[in-house]
């Protein structure tokens, strides 16, 4: 990974909502997905609120390229009980794509989640995004379902 040195890893907080939403967003538009996203930064951001007042859990992957200033490179969230590990989302920014942050968030999910208990990873990924199909191919991860018609299941034991 090119910034290995200088990516950082952290839980995120409710004032990090605005750009997860500005990273979900601007990454969906390079996805293949089966019913666009038409929703603006502002109601993403208050979906992302909603999410972290709840029991979602969401970690960041972080750099600051300058000192007071922090660059948002991709996040992964999880659903419910860390230990199920069911990931509900994975999105690295377009900018930083096929420099290996998914991989690491991945690879750190599947370590939170062995510390929690847990033996799996779930993903559910749109029938339309092939490269993010593959993507998970590549970690391992074998389609194990249908959900709604338009998600592949995938899982991986860990």
């Amino acid at each position: 990974m090119p910034f290995q040195d200088e990516v950082s890893l952290r839980w995120a907080r409710l004032e990090d909502c605005a750009q997860i939403a500005i990273t979900e967003l601007q990454s969906a538009e390079v996805e293949r997905r089966e019913r666009p996203m038409t929703i603006s930064v502002t109601e993403m951001s208050e979906v992302w609120k909603r999410r972290l007042s709840g029991n979602a859990r969401v970690i960041l992957a972080v750099r600051a390229p300058k000192p007071g200033a922090e660059e948002l490179l991709g996040f992964l969230s999880f659903r419910g009980e860390l230990s199920q590990g069911a990931v509900h989302a994975l999105y690295v920014s377009p900018r930083h794509l096929r420099h290996g942050i998914g991989r690491f968030l991945m690879d750190t999910a599947a370590h939170v989640v062995r510390m929690q208990g847990g033996h799996r990873l779930t993903v559910h990924v749109e029938m339309l995004n092939h490269g993010a199909q593959d993507f998970y191919r590549t970690l391992h991860f074998c389609a194990s379902g249908v959900r709604s018609a338009h998600l592949i299941i995938m899982t991986k034991e860990v």
